[in-house]
């Protein structure tokens, strides 16, 4: 089982995709600011005769050359010109890639990355404030929980309680709201981050009622769901109870309803979205909507008639949307599975089945599991691994084809040619797996950080 400490740090690297869903999600590890500046993240791990580890971080370029050397105990972030790491000690600081000198000499329990208007959110004795580039503080370490800048204001937690500050660090809207409570997995870090405004609304739970607030505080739509998420697009997936069962539906930023509630699951994705079916497995009760994944989804556009006129199956609706104009879709829970068009038209042929992470095309690429029924040790998090039935990963090129063999436990494709990997032969140690394997385009090993004595 994933540690605590795990689950947040991969819940909140995805929360973006919560704002758009009923459910939450989790990917492979954290990643560099890849598409700025071609930096990724490095692990050696070196095991001794008697199964002890040592690792050290650092950071490459995509030719797998080394810019920062092996010297760090930990490094969570890439930045435009600068990373976040642990030197000597477990406190987090800011370095310059170009030199490895400190940005600024301030050491910190947790430091965040810069936003766009410059601000980091950062730990300190226990506290969160926000600094600035100079390592000056905006925002003294003085509130439980700060979260993330949306449209200049920030949400901060006091005593369970969620106000906002501006980005000069003044309280524009006191303490009052509670955190939401309809979240996959209940950490305030997490939680918080719900609290995001676009296009001056943010969703706010008041004892258990949800509904929109406008940057002065002011209630802008009604507190009377059961659950609420951040505009996107224009739209907002919302939620009530009926008849004791919670159903999706969308509104607009005026509060009306575009969808009217009947879906279990929403998830928004830009011109259409992604509606997963309440199952009715009791014929004398119309509610009762069974489990999550079995209930079947489709594609809508929103006047609520159906863009693909095909029901299909499978977990976390964000996996199935579109990208480079294809689709991952399974006709069973089971699968297999294949890519289709916007049309409905099948484009790859139904006989992949789904990887641990993402199924998304990207750069002509996709990440797909084969038919496999072996089994192997695969740790989780760090922790004592356990036996699990997999499938290998391979890398498939937008007609289908595969072009890197399945020989992976997972792999994740990133820009300039990476392709971060987890070799399946590499399963049984008992170690985080992340930033130690990459390939390139052609299935090269670019970085192995492997090595036994």
């Amino acid at each position: 089982m994933t540690t605590v400490k795990t689950q947040i740090k991969f819940l909140i690297l995805f929360i973006a995709l919560i704002y758009q869903s009923c459910n939450s999600n989790k990917t492979l590890s954290e990643k560099s600011d890849k598409g700025q500046n071609e930096i990724f993240i490095i692990k050696k791990i070196i095991f001794d005769p008697l199964g002890r580890h040592d690792q050290k971080y650092g950071l490459m370029n995509k030719t797998g050359e080394k810019v920062v050397e092996l010297s760090y105990r930990k490094i969570d972030h890439v930045g435009e010109d600068y990373f976040i790491g642990e030197k000597d000690s477990p406190a987090q600081q800011y370095f310059k890639v170009a030199d490895e000198s400190l940005l600024f000499d301030r050491e910190l329990e947790v430091a965040k990355p810069f936003s766009e208007n410059g601000l980091a959110r950062v730990k300190s004795k226990k506290k969160w404030g926000v600094i600035n580039k100079k390592g000056e503080y905006i925002v003294p370490p003085l509130y439980d929980l700060v979260g993330e800048f949306s449209e200049g204001f920030a949400p901060i937690l006091v005593e369970n309680k969620v106000g906002f500050i501006d980005e000069e660090g003044k309280i524009i809207i006191e303490p009052k709201f509670d955190l939401p409570t309809n979240v996959k997995y209940q950490f305030p870090e997490v939680q918080i981050e719900l609290y995001r405004f676009v296009n001056g609304l943010c969703p706010v739970n008041l004892e258990n009622s949800y509904g929109y607030i406008n940057p002065e505080g002011v209630i802008a739509i009604n507190m009377i769901y059961s659950n609420a998420t951040p505009f996107k697009w224009g739209y907002a997936v919302v939620e009530i109870i009926e008849n004791g069962k919670n159903i999706c539906g969308i509104i607009d930023s005026k509060g009306v309803w575009v969808i009217k509630p009947q879906f279990k699951n929403i998830f928004l994705a830009g011109d259409y979205f992604i509606g997963e079916f309440p199952l009715i497995t009791n014929p004398s009760n119309p509610f009762d909507f069974g489990n999550s994944g079995d209930n079947g989804f489709s594609y809508f556009n929103y006047d609520g008639s159906k863009m693909i006129n095909n029901v299909f199956y499978g977990f976390n609706l964000w996996t199935y949307a579109f990208s480079e104009k294809k689709a991952f879709v399974c006709k069973s829970i089971e699968g297999p599975c294949g890519y289709i068009d916007k049309e409905g038209r099948n484009v790859i042929e139904s006989k992949y089945f789904a990887p641990p992470n993402c199924v998304l095309f990207k750069d002509g690429m996709a990440v797909v599991a084969v038919n496999n029924n072996e089994n192997s040790y695969i740790p989780e998090a760090g922790e004592r691994g356990t036996i699990k039935s997999y499938r290998p990963v391979g890398i498939i090129n937008e007609s289908g084809r595969i072009l890197i063999p399945p020989v992976f436990i997972d792999a994740q494709i990133h820009s300039s040619g990476i392709i971060e990997v987890i070799p399946k032969e590499y399963v049984v140690r008992e170690f985080l797996l992340d930033h130690v394997f990459y390939i390139d385009f052609k299935g090269n090993y670019v970085w192995n950080g492997y090595e036994e004595k």
